[in-house]
């Protein structure tokens, strides 16, 4: 395995353009500087996060640290660069880069701008995936010489914390993303995607990252992280965010089956220490009984199986953002099912049966398939219950 290296650069309050421009050289600097990444004559792909713009909370990599990660790029001599990016299931791309200004100011800075649902998908393979083997992502990932996440570190709901791995799903496709994200179990497919598509150069957004869950909000903290490792920067950025690396499945599962390094005490990290930069972040429930004390619970008897954290906050996420009032109103007598362990207590009419885990009980309620599910196939559960 690589020696991973991890650049922990602070800004000022409050950062202009010319600040992060700055931050943004002084990471890449020191690991190594940018011509150990880009060749002159190269091709490269930029991938911010576009997933979804949400105006009550920003959720989406800042434009200028995208546009200042191009600026190297074209000093280095690339060829051509391009900032690509699938928005989520659903979500129109090009609107998400126009709402943010990353359009704007990616092109400005010299790139080419691709939403990845109008071009060509291609197949790549790795052979010792566990959950799956063959992925389909955008062309330019097979395509360019050097491959570039530029991630929002955040703390979010399924997989408690976000950053290199979990934003790297851009790169596939709406059915794959599916699959990785929902359907396959998600832990285990995104360090599948990691054996399948290298990342040559992370740059982390820490400049206001946001709790995306209710209740959440932004924090500033005024940092740029800058490594070489996606692993190495998830462990280092969750802990600047005060949650442990080996607490976050995602990473501690791609560390475990030898993609990259989670601990702390072997990364060599440059610029600002940790323990001087770090904010504890407050995290979305990851338990069962953390639901039932939630008022907005009190009237549904949730039976606990040994559920995971991704369903947990799955459920948070849908009566938060999905369940309107007037269908709460409607929701009366629910029994959720959570956990492959839970079975259908004796008189349960209404009943939810929550991810692929319980696929066995089929026919002894509505079935909400994935792993982890998805906030808009949860709703359609509820309302096939109650005939909404």
């Amino acid at each position: 395995m690589k020696a991973s290296t991890v650049s922990i650069v602070k800004t000022c309050k409050n950062p202009k353009d010319d600040d992060i421009r700055s931050a943004v050289t002084k990471a890449v600097d020191l690991i190594g500087g940018i011509e150990k990444f880009v060749d002159p004559r190269s091709k490269v792909l930029v991938k911010p996060n576009m997933c979804w713009a949400w105006q009550e909370l920003k959720v989406t990599t800042d434009p200028r640290v995208t546009a200042a990660v191009v600026e190297l790029c074209i000093k280095a001599g690339a060829k051509e660069v391009f900032v690509g990016e699938g928005a989520g299931v659903g979500m129109d791309t090009d609107k998400v880069f126009d709402l943010t200004g990353t359009r704007e100011l990616a092109e400005k800075a010299g790139a080419k701008v691709v939403d990845f649902k109008d071009i060509e998908s291609v197949s790549i393979v790795n052979p010792q995936g566990v959950k799956m083997k063959l992925f389909k992502v955008s062309k330019l990932v097979k395509e360019c010489d050097t491959l570039i996440n530029v991630p929002l570190m955040k703390i979010d709901c399924p997989t408690t914390f976000s950053c290199a791995l979990k934003n790297w799903a851009g790169i596939l496709n709406d059915d794959d993303k599916l699959n990785v994200l929902h359907r396959m179990g998600m832990y285990w497919t995104l360090s599948d995607l990691l054996g399948a598509a290298r990342q040559d150069m992370i740059v982390v957004d820490g400049i206001t990252p946001p709790e995306v869950f209710p209740g959440g909000m932004l924090r500033e903290m005024d940092l740029i992280l800058a490594g070489n490792d996606p692993v190495a920067i998830d462990a280092v950025a969750s802990k600047t965010m005060g949650v442990e690396p080996m607490e976050i499945h995602t990473t501690r599962i791609a560390s475990e089956r030898g993609l990259g390094n989670a601990s702390l005490s072997s990364i060599e990290i440059k610029g600002e220490p940790v323990e001087k930069v770090m904010v504890r972040y407050d995290k979305p429930p990851r338990y069962v009984g953390e639901l039932k004390e939630d008022h907005r619970f009190k009237d549904i008897n949730f039976v606990d199986g040994l559920a995971c954290s991704g369903c947990v906050q799955a459920i948070l996420f849908t009566w938060s953002k999905k369940v309107k009032p007037e269908i709460m109103k409607r929701i009366k007598d629910l029994t959720v099912l959570i956990g492959p362990l839970a079975d259908v207590p004796t008189g349960a009419t209404k009943v939810l049966l929550l991810g692929k885990c319980l696929k066995h009980l089929k026919g002894q309620g509505v079935l909400v398939d994935g792993c982890v599910p998805c906030a808009d196939d949860l709703m359609k559960g509820i309302k096939q219950l109650y005939g909404i």
